[in-house]
């Protein structure tokens, strides 16, 4: 859903990741991004929800509901977000991809990266509106407001869930992942596996 709304209660979230704060209009959850404590700690039915998915988030599950969202922002950044939400669990898209996506959706003959990149800085809900999963026509890992260390570690989380399930599958390892992938997700798969085994 989208529009215009005012965020009159809010609550925090204590993630492996750092204080997540949430804002709602009473129904909606209408903000979602990291910070400091601010002590606000409202009882709404879409904090129960939004903690609940955030619980089984960062449990290394895929969440199989998304608490009510209510999207803010110009009619073109609500288009960007609408399309964030279609990017798979465990997946990335390069911004380039998404442009051309845009552009397809709005029958216009072109939509810049960049205009894409700024729709994302201004992301109102962090992780469930999944921007991270946004990544360079190299699969470098750029652009994210609250940090490349939030962005790759994200991004690994899901990552992780996917190797289980790959293995259940039948595959083996990473290296079976990134065989299957393809362009910019093969380069940050590869990323993050050099990532983890410089961190590890």
């Amino acid at each position: 859903m989208t529009g215009n709304h005012t965020d009159i209660y809010h609550d925090t979230y204590g993630s492996p990741l750092g204080t997540l704060l949430l804002a709602s209009d009473g129904k909606h959850l209408t903000g979602l991004r990291f910070g400091t404590d601010t002590q606000e700690h409202d009882s709404l039915e879409v904090f129960r929800q939004t903690r609940q998915w955030l619980d089984a988030y960062f449990a290394g599950q895929q969440p199989d509901f998304t608490p009510p969202l209510l999207l803010s922002g110009s009619l073109f950044a609500q288009s960007v977000y609408r399309r964030l939400l279609t990017v798979p669990y465990g997946e990335t898209a390069t911004y380039g991809q998404l442009a051309r996506l845009l552009a397809d959706e709005r029958q216009q003959r072109r939509v810049s990266a960049q205009a894409v990149g700024g729709a994302l800085k201004r992301n109102p809900i962090a992780i469930i509106v999944p921007c991270h999963r946004i990544v360079g026509a190299d699969g470098a890992l750029t652009g994210y407001a609250y940090g490349l260390e939030h962005k790759a570690a994200l991004i690994r989380l899901e990552r992780s869930h996917v190797r289980r399930q790959v293995r259940k599958d039948g595959l083996s390892d990473l290296d079976d992942i990134i065989h299957l992938a393809s362009g910019a997700e093969r380069l940050a798969y590869q990323w993050m596996a050099e990532t983890a085994i410089a961190t590890n």
